[in-house]
């Protein structure tokens, strides 16, 4: 980005669109404007920061790195606009409302808490009740609006959700450091499936994923144990019992010892996505609990 370069608020508002749409055509048609002049203006984008935001395939539109980083920041500038553009209306210097907030338990660990110090500081108005939970029961309580929003894992697409795509996680082998067979660089997912491995139960969202990417490269896990907490994995692992299949957040959720070592499994991410209402019971909270909710997820895995 040139220095001294004056950032257009529209752009930033035009790209989240693209990327809330998932393809030009469908952010154009949500904008009323031409596909050709939505594709100018992402364009001017690229240009202006000197390296591609989108990866365009079959299916649509993705971020690349860069766009995932510049979406982060623009929610983050767009927030503070309306947030402004409220206060100037009248609204109150902090909100008040109730609010319902699900995550897996393993994500819980690190983010609840740090989700509680910033309403506390920011928005101390805001009641907030955190829900532990499997995707299915989570996934429950967003469809009888008992829970307001919820990450989730490459949940299934539906009208009435908004769907944001927080980061595709990378995952890991992880290994006793004195293991013989502890590996020193990336792996195959076929080189993975020879292991022993203690990996998450069905139904859950990385045991889905896991099953998708054996069957992707014909390959049948050596399924030792099968647990419903990364902890328990972890601890397997420690005993020497079994290698373990974790993702980067349950990496940080656990903070892993020295006696372990973690690898990454080649071709093996997922998204973790942020769901909500597209009419949420009380929105302005919604909206503040999804900007928090963002904002402390990414930060945990940058320091990671």
């Amino acid at each position: 980005m040139r220095r001294g370069a004056i950032i257009d608020i529209r752009q930033l508002r035009y790209f989240v669109e693209v990327l809330e749409a998932g393809s030009l055509r469908k952010a154009a048609d949500r904008l009323h404007i031409a596909q050709t002049a939505l594709g100018r203006q992402v364009k001017l984008l690229e240009d202006e920061f000197g390296k591609p935001l989108l990866n365009r395939h079959p299916r649509g539109i993705s971020p690349t790195e860069a766009g995932q980083r510049l979406e982060f920041y623009a929610l983050e500038l767009l927030h503070s606009v309306d947030d402004i553009h409220h206060r100037m209306a009248g609204g109150e210097e902090t909100m008040k409302g109730k609010g319902t907030f699900g995550v897996p338990a393993a994500i819980a660990q690190f983010l609840f808490g740090a989700m509680a110090a910033r309403l506390a500081k920011e928005q101390p108005d805001i009641e907030v009740a955190f829900v532990e939970g499997n995707a299915y029961t989570l996934w429950s309580g967003l469809e009888t609006d008992e829970i307001d929003l919820a990450i989730l894992i490459e949940p299934e697409r539906q009208d009435n959700f908004d769907y944001e795509v927080l980061l595709a996680e990378q995952m890991f082998l992880i290994s006793r450091s004195d293991d013989p067979s502890a590996p020193e660089g990336p792996l195959s997912i076929a080189d993975v499936a020879q292991r022993p491995l203690v990996v998450y139960r069905r139904p859950t969202g990385p045991r889905k994923i896991l099953d998708r990417a054996m069957a992707r490269f014909n390959a049948v896990p050596n399924i030792v144990y099968e647990v419903e907490h990364p902890l328990v994995a972890v601890d397997l692992v420690t005993r020497g019992l079994a290698q373990g299949i974790l993702s980067a957040s349950d990496i940080v959720a656990t903070r892993l010892t020295r006696k372990l070592v973690s690898v990454e499994i080649e071709n093996f991410k997922f998204d973790r996505t942020l769901v909500r209402r597209k009419k949420s019971r009380n929105q302005a909270v919604a909206d503040i609990l999804t900007r928090i909710a963002r904002e402390e997820f990414l930060k945990f895995h940058d320091a990671a």
